[in-house]
């Protein structure tokens, strides 16, 4: 006798009640007598629906796959990049403009310029302005949205006029025993002293100077806001009253336009260039107890 079964949930489909009460039909049919080969038949009958469920079962996998794939991928697009300033500058400002663009522009991002928080734009760009120290400055932007965080620095490298000016003397006079450098705002001018009491003759003393002055100033006047070079070198010179003291020996100026006017790598070793730094210097003192002892022919650019 076939009994009544209860009527299908309403989340199975009316074609799989159908399908599993036909295999149920079949397999009471070849319990009650039927021959072998029904019984094998029902038997196929009834899991004949397996590969929908291994199907299903794919789908599933082949889903959470693609879900951990787009994961990484979200995780890979993540990033932050500094756009301005450029990396390993040097700077002599005090403060600095930091501007840069997440790639992720969700409102829940939060972006961070050396801890400190920034507004981010629609578009993904951000900027704010920080304080430098002397030297070198890392500065280090972090964007983090849910458990992502994308991080990238820049160094900067705050100097001052005085860093570069010693390294324009280092860079052509390789000694910085006995100099002492000054640089003057107002004047835009710097200043280069030398002293000693070492001095061969009043002849090399003088040349020296000048040869300071072309040495220093074929670097320094490359340095913005540098416009003139005072060179002066001091030495021990006795007064009237038998009293002993340093005192400038000499000193130069020269303008920045008037130093551009030379070709002074022709003028080694030439004669006539005391007179010709006494034309173009806007400064051209020797001290008296000096000046009586040089010879003009004696004096020259090494």
């Amino acid at each position: 006798m076939i009994e009544n079964r209860q009527a299908p949930q309403n989340n199975v489909s009316a074609e799989e009640d159908k399908k599993k009460k036909r295999n149920r039909l079949i397999l009471i049919i070849a319990l009650a007598g039927g021959s072998f080969l029904m019984v094998i038949c029902c038997l196929i009958g009834i899991f004949a629906d397996t590969p929908d469920e291994t199907k299903k079962e794919e789908v599933t996998i082949q889903e959470e796959n693609n879900e951990d794939k787009q994961e990484a991928e979200d995780k890979e697009k993540f990033r932050v990049t500094i756009l301005d300033p450029e990396n390993n500058i040097e700077v002599e400002n005090s403060e600095i403009r930091v501007g840069g663009k997440v790639s992720i522009t969700k409102p829940e991002v939060e972006v961070k310029v050396n801890n400190s928080k920034v507004e981010m734009q629609e578009d993904g760009s951000f900027e704010t302005q920080i304080s430098l120290n002397d030297g070198e400055n890392v500065i280090k932007v972090e964007a983090r949205v849910g458990e992502q965080t994308a991080t990238d620095s820049q160094k900067v490298t705050k100097v001052t006029k005085l860093d570069k000016l010693w390294e324009a003397l280092d860079k052509n006079i390789k000694n910085r025993e006995g100099y002492d450098i000054e640089y003057a705002q107002e004047q835009k001018q710097a200043k280069i002293k030398f002293s000693s009491d070492s001095f061969w003759d009043e002849n090399t003393m003088v040349s020296g100077a000048y040869s300071t002055l072309v040495k220093f100033g074929k670097e320094a006047f490359q340095i913005e806001g540098v416009e003139s070079i005072n060179v002066i070198y001091r030495a021990p010179f006795t007064d009237s009253y038998g009293k002993e003291g340093e005192d400038d020996a000499v000193s130069i100026t020269m303008e920045k336009a008037e130093f551009e006017k030379f070709d002074w790598d022709n003028l080694k070793y030439q004669p006539g260039i005391y007179d010709r730094m006494v034309e173009s210097c806007s400064k051209h003192y020797i001290h008296p107890a000096v000046l009586k002892n040089i010879k003009k022919d004696k004096i020259y650019l090494p």
